[in-house]
């Protein structure tokens, strides 16, 4: 396998940190962004630092990244709805859409962004979706922080939702497929991170379990995940984009039925 470049956001723990490995261990060169610990190190909340972090990619993979994968996001347990909707949804967005200019520079590019089954447990008419669609961060930040998104997990559903729906919207794209750039995103169930602990402690596990039930194989593993976004990024994707895959064990088809449209 040919080595390629890779710019991972979120790669500092959880996720991105398995993914890192992965990619690594295959032999591939890793440009990693998170707060710290990185190549690239930056607050992606802020408009001006995605800047500074798309710059920085750029120079330092002189202007060509082979794959993109968009793992950084802020958990629904933090309380604080405001950096939950800037990180993951416009966060996400604005590195994908700076970062594809040097993708379409390279040959086989890939993109992927991580979004979550959460995304299944609201709808795109949520005033929090809707602003991000409309690309209006400070619209969707303001509806985030009101009384129906003021513990965090439902504005972590939303920009959850909204990511998922952009990926299909831009996935199609002349200058996304148009230009030979995959583009999907990959949805966990429960996976054991970081960013689940608060999820997963004995005090609440059983509950959490039960109102995310993933019947093959239960809680995930980050390898579980890290393995298909290395797949999707991968040369050996040849035609999947678009596509929104979970990696729930189950959920999505115990929660959705036969629903598949």
């Amino acid at each position: 396998m040919s080595s390629r470049t890779y710019a991972i956001t979120g790669s500092a723990s959880g996720l991105g940190a398995e993914t890192r490995r992965l990619l690594l261990q295959q032999g591939h060169r890793v440009i990693g962004i998170d707060l710290r610990d990185a190549e690239v190190c930056v607050d992606l909340a802020d408009a001006a630092d995605r800047r500074r972090a798309i710059d920085r990619v750029e120079e330092l993979s002189a202007g060509r990244v082979n794959a993109v994968i968009a793992c950084a996001g802020i958990s629904g347990g933090t309380g604080r709805p405001e950096p939950i909707v800037r990180v993951n949804y416009f966060g996400t967005i604005d590195i994908l859409e700076g970062l594809r200019p040097l993708l379409a520079r390279s040959s086989e590019p890939r993109a992927v962004a991580v979004t979550s089954v959460a995304t299944l447990t609201t709808g795109s008419d949520d005033p929090v979706v809707r602003a991000c669609l409309d690309g209006d961060e400070e619209r969707a930040v303001a509806a985030a922080v009101t009384a129906d998104h003021n513990l965090g997990t439902a504005a972590y559903a939303a920009s959850k939702r909204a990511l998922s729906i952009w990926t299909r919207r831009r996935a199609p794209a002349a200058d996304w497929a148009g230009a030979g750039i995959a583009l999907n995103a990959v949805g966990p169930g429960l996976i054991a991170t970081p960013m689940t602990e608060y999820l997963l402690a004995p005090e609440r596990r059983a509950q959490t379990e039960a109102d995310v039930p993933m019947p093959f194989g239960g809680v995930g593993e980050p390898r579980h995940v890290a393995s298909l976004l290395a797949w999707l990024t991968s040369i050996d994707n040849g035609r999947v984009t678009g596509q929104v895959i979970f990696v729930d064990g189950g959920y999505d088809v115990l929660h959705r039925g036969e629903d598949i449209w």
